[in-house]
């Protein structure tokens, strides 16, 4: 299982790139479709995985891949309705580490929730890590956001939460740009959407993400 992952961030970032346009067969990762308020998004329904533990990227190479597969980075308001239509599992954090081993803990502390738990193939999950999210910023730095809880409360498990992009409701990583776009840890899994589906009309959220008069969508 990733045994052929170099300790090496950058060369690490660039094997799981290798394998993921060459080695399709290791890879897992499903798109989904939600709603909210009338609006269709198609979705990573949880992760990208490879051999089975979800992979942790660079907001630099999460951009890249991204931009190969005709997606876009989520944004905040996006990750919060993903969030409001998945399966609701607990935030996992540790220690920060890019180490392999915590990948992989990290991954399977999230399968551990999952375990015998009945939930439909299109069903969303999340929290699974925290998510890079459009757009990288100015001067080299990257947007971080999410970890969304299911309470309202100003602390869990003994961290201080804060506001999500919906009214009442709160995530432990609010909207930073304390990291660079090289920056990853055990926390930065994949997730990207791909459309938007407004009255029937298809439009790929990477052609309308800057434009004014998809704003209420795509960032509330």
């Amino acid at each position: 299982m990733l045994n052929d992952l170099p300790e090496n961030l950058i060369k690490r970032q660039e094997k799981i790139i290798d394998i993921i346009k060459n080695e399709p067969k290791r890879m897992c990762h499903l798109w989904t479709t939600i709603k909210y308020n009338q609006i269709l998004y198609v979705v990573s329904r949880d992760a990208i995985k490879i051999d089975g533990i979800r992979i942790n990227l660079s907001s630099k190479y999460q951009q890249e891949l991204a931009e190969e597969w005709g997606a876009c980075l989520l944004t905040p308001r996006v990750v919060d309705i993903i969030y409001a239509n998945s399966f609701k599992l607990d935030p996992k954090p540790r220690s920060i580490s890019s180490s392999i081993q915590d990948m992989i803990a990290h991954s399977e502390a999230v399968d551990e929730q999952l375990k015998d738990k009945e939930i439909s193939s299109t069903t969303p999950i999340a929290p699974v890590g925290k998510d890079w999210c459009y757009p990288p910023v100015s001067n080299g730095k990257a947007t971080i956001y999410g970890w969304n809880i299911n309470n309202n409360q100003l602390s869990w498990n003994g961290i201080k939460t804060h506001p999500s992009t919906f009214s009442g409701k709160r995530v432990l990583q609010p909207i930073s740009t304390i990291h660079n776009i090289d920056h990853f840890d055990y926390s930065s899994t994949v997730r990207f959407m791909s459309e938007i589906i407004i009255d029937g009309q298809f439009y790929k959220c990477k052609d309308v993400i800057d434009k004014p008069e998809f704003k209420e969508y795509l960032w509330g």
